[in-house]
């Protein structure tokens, strides 16, 4: 934590191996690294160290979604602390997965490109989606692996991503033998990219950071938008190790943490703490910790229909979600919405709404502030606590009333989505419908423009 110095490969009895795409490099005091002139696709800056290079050229190019439980700014942190963390596996025994999700176009290879390229050179690169064998040797083999398009969910794979991320022990036969057992441990941190991931078990989404990626509106070719990575990469790496050596002197000063966290990600937690006190980042981190449990809430049951029908029945005028309800009732409520709105219903009865809701008791807590009541030799009780949207029903004499006319209403809604869709070529948000709506019509009121 005091100086960086250099030192010739197998002093001490210590001799790192290197890989053919590792490119070398030089550490160079502040003193003598270059000013970095213009950075294409540069954003805002981020708080109060968005003037250094390796933030403004890693961190502060990726397109964050904001219409998310994570701000954008809670996001960038995010990055700034996996990217920070992957030299200090030795202190996280259970490894987060981080999780680029959004539309083509959006940046998720090429932010974790950059990365690959800044610790390994210009040849470092993220890879695509290997069978069960190559993740395995990867993982085990690797410091680091990145993983692109990892759109399909094989069988084996929620499996892989737990036992990948808790640091357990794969066993697999030994090759050219019968009965033979080899086993592999990985120690590896894991990043995957996906427009729509479908690897959403409950504990595989206890172990993610996830991002939220979109569009950008225009375009840079690669080799532009990554040159002053490649051009700096020795300011940027000495930066880098800067960086790393505040944190180690941090925790040389202050010790490491050991009092117990409330997430379930706890060795992440704590090095993100570290991290945010010893480069003086000024984050909140307990909010943060928060909105990422919301976040995984959200990821575990949002392909789930459970998890819709809930919600739109909380949110019915005329339902009471406070009050105990049986799984037997909650499922004939939710089947007679289902029938009334059109939407497929993936459960077959109360024992199967029963199951789901405690498998994911945590993210339902989270979610809706469910409160379980179990009952002796009965059927448990549920409450949902949350505070919902209530929609109020309207009357006969407001309905006659409404100022528009549904017809050029909708007529307009298809048009204003038709254009968005052809010039974003992503997915088109409410807020972004609402947002053009105002501008095609400045002198109608927001209530007209929501209606």
């Amino acid at each position: 934590g005091e100086a960086i110095t250099h030192h010739p490969n197998g002093v001490w009895g210590l001799f790192f191996l290197r890989e053919e795409v590792l490119a070398p490099f030089g550490y160079l005091p502040p003193e003598k690294r270059p000013l970095i002139g213009e950075v294409p696709g540069e954003l805002p800056p981020w708080r109060n160290r968005s003037d250094t290079p390796l933030f403004r050229v890693l961190f502060n190019r990726t397109n964050f979604a904001e219409s998310t439980a994570l701000s954008e700014e809670e996001q960038r942190f995010q990055l700034i602390v996996f990217t920070l963390a992957l030299p200090f596996r030795s202190l996280m025994k259970v490894k987060p997965i981080s999780l680029f999700v959004g539309v083509k176009g959006s940046g998720k290879t090429v932010t974790l490109r950059g990365v690959c390229m800044l610790l390994l050179g210009p040849l470092g690169d993220i890879s695509p989606m290997p069978d069960e064998e190559g993740f395995i040797a990867a993982v085990s083999s690797k410091p680091f692996y990145f993983v692109d398009n990892a759109e399909w969910c094989p069988r084996w794979l929620e499996d892989r991503l737990a036992t990948t991320a808790t640091g357990g022990i794969i066993p697999m036969r030994k090759l050219y033998t019968t009965n033979e057992i080899t086993e592999y441990r990985p120690d590896c941190f894991l990043a995957l990219t996906a427009r729509e991931p479908h690897f959403r078990r409950e504990d595989v989404a206890d172990r993610l950071l996830i991002y939220h990626v979109q569009r950008f509106k225009d375009f840079i070719p690669e080799s532009v938008f990554q040159g002053p990575l490649i051009k700096h990469r020795d300011a940027l790496l000495s930066e880098y190790l800067d960086n790393l050596n505040l944190i180690v002197r941090d925790i040389r000063a202050n010790g490491y943490p050991t009092a117990g966290v409330k997430h379930r990600l706890a060795d992440w937690a704590t090095f993100a703490t570290v991290a945010n006190r010893a480069l003086g980042l000024g984050v909140d981190v307990d909010k943060f910790l928060a909105n990422l449990q919301n976040e995984k809430s959200n990821f575990v049951m949002e392909e789930d229909t459970l998890y819709h029908l809930l919600k739109a029945w909380c949110e019915l005028p005329d339902t009471h979600p406070e009050n105990d309800i049986t799984a037997a009732d909650l499922y004939k409520e939710l089947k007679e919405l289902s029938e009334k709105d059109g939407i497929a219903f993936d459960y077959t009865g109360s024992q199967a709404i029963a199951k789901r809701i405690r498998n994911i008791k945590e993210e339902m807590e989270e979610v809706f502030g469910l409160v379980v009541t179990p009952q002796k030799g009965r059927a448990s009780l549920y409450r949902f606590t949350a505070k919902f949207n209530k929609e109020p029903q309207e009357s006969n004499e407001r309905q006659e009333k409404l100022p528009i006319d549904l017809s050029p209403c909708a007529k307009e809604l298809r048009s204003i989505v038709t254009k968005l869709e052809t010039e974003g070529g992503g997915d088109t948000t409410w807020r972004d419908i609402v947002q053009e709506a105002r501008r095609r019509h400045p002198g109608r009121s927001n209530t007209d423009i929501d209606m």
